[in-house]
């Protein structure tokens, strides 16, 4: 479960909220996410795709990777406030079945998810802030249904090999609040040219005191866990000829495991 963000740093079994601007490589490493989590995934379970889903407002290019996975990902993938909304509670709904399964006194008090054999179960939910608008347009009620439904995602997965990865253009603590976001991995991906600014550095991070990358640094970021400070990573980047919907797709039939 472990992925690697730099040459010399990893991180662990986490949620993780990233923001950026626009063409500072969200998307790029969502998309090293998602195949790292496909991987560990299929490893343990056949038809892992069920425990790999993805939320694209836009309907992009990550909703497009749908079809690298069975059935065209109709129950797997959303793009739309109300299909986002059924897929959260899906995967509440996987929250709570694992948590009915730890909930046995033959097993030990510190049992999780790799005790049980499960594999890990990942939604990635891209440009949430976005969805969000989207969804007070249409209903404020199904918002307000998928923000609450987030937290309670977020407060009782990560125990039970659920996780989530969230990203935005930048922290705003009126769609996110920053108690929840504190038991996250915190990730700002900058640029030259796109660089962090105060505000989101503060509601990332709780402090404007970052650290500067060399000169001639193009793409970089900062990674803060739950304790300690923001930590200057350069961002991994994807060769031009990778070409992920064809790697999905061989490890949805577990090849090059």
């Amino acid at each position: 479960m472990t992925f690697k963000l730099s040459d010399e740093l990893d991180i662990d079994e986490f949620h993780v909220y990233l923001t950026g601007a626009s063409g500072v490589g969200k998307t790029a490493l969502t998309y090293l996410r998602i195949l790292t989590s496909a991987r560990d995934i299929f490893i343990i379970q056949n038809d892992g795709y069920k425990n790999l889903r993805v939320i694209d407002p836009k309907g992009g290019s990550l909703f497009s990777l749908r079809h690298s996975v069975p059935n065209n990902g109709s129950k797997t993938f959303a793009n739309s406030p109300e299909s986002a909304l059924a897929l959260l509670n899906d995967f509440y709904e996987e929250i709570t079945k694992r948590g009915k399964l730890l909930d046995n006194a033959s097993l030990r008090l510190d049992a999780d998810y790799h005790t049980l054999g499960l594999p890990p179960c990942w939604l990635f939910f891209d440009e949430y802030i976005d969805l969000i608008e989207q969804a007070r347009i249409i209903d404020k009620k199904i918002a307000n249904e998928i923000t609450s439904l987030l937290v309670r995602c977020i407060t009782k997965g990560r125990q039970l090999g659920c996780f989530l990865w969230i990203t935005a253009m930048r922290a705003d603590t009126a769609y996110l609040p920053g108690l929840i976001r504190s038991t996250m991995i915190n990730i700002a991906l900058a640029t030259k040219g796109r660089e962090i600014d105060p505000d989101n550095a503060r509601m990332m991070f709780g402090t404007t005191d970052l650290e500067k990358p060399s000169p001639h640094t193009k793409y970089y970021g900062y990674v803060k866990g739950e304790s300690g400070k923001p930590t200057l990573f350069l961002t991994p980047r994807l060769a031009d000829n990778v070409d992920i919907r064809k790697i999905l797709a061989h490890y949805m039939k577990g090849e090059y495991l």
